[in-house]
């Protein structure tokens, strides 16, 4: 169970949101670069942007499993699925 009174658990969460914003930033922008200059499209880069997609992905389900340990256990379990299949097996 979660102690509310623990600071604790305010920057774990500060923490993560910011990982995710800073994720999420930062692979859009390598996204961005492949797609938009053709001469980044070699096979290296093509294998790079498949890892850079699922660390993107990883960024999206940053949040939802912080938001499972704060909300009621009805409604975190449906968040655990959607975690699940956002991020796959």
């Amino acid at each position: 169970m979660i102690n509310w009174n623990s600071d604790w658990y305010i920057y774990l969460t500060a923490v993560e949101i910011l990982m995710s914003i800073f994720i999420l930033i930062g692979n859009g922008l390598v996204i961005t670069a492949y797609i938009s200059d053709r001469k980044l499209r070699t096979v290296t880069n093509f294998f790079l942007v498949n890892l850079v997609i699922a660390d993107f992905t990883v960024g999206i389900a940053l949040p939802i499993s912080c938001g499972i340990f704060y909300i009621p256990h009805k409604i975190s379990q449906y968040l655990c699925i959607l975690q699940f299949s956002v991020i796959g097996k």
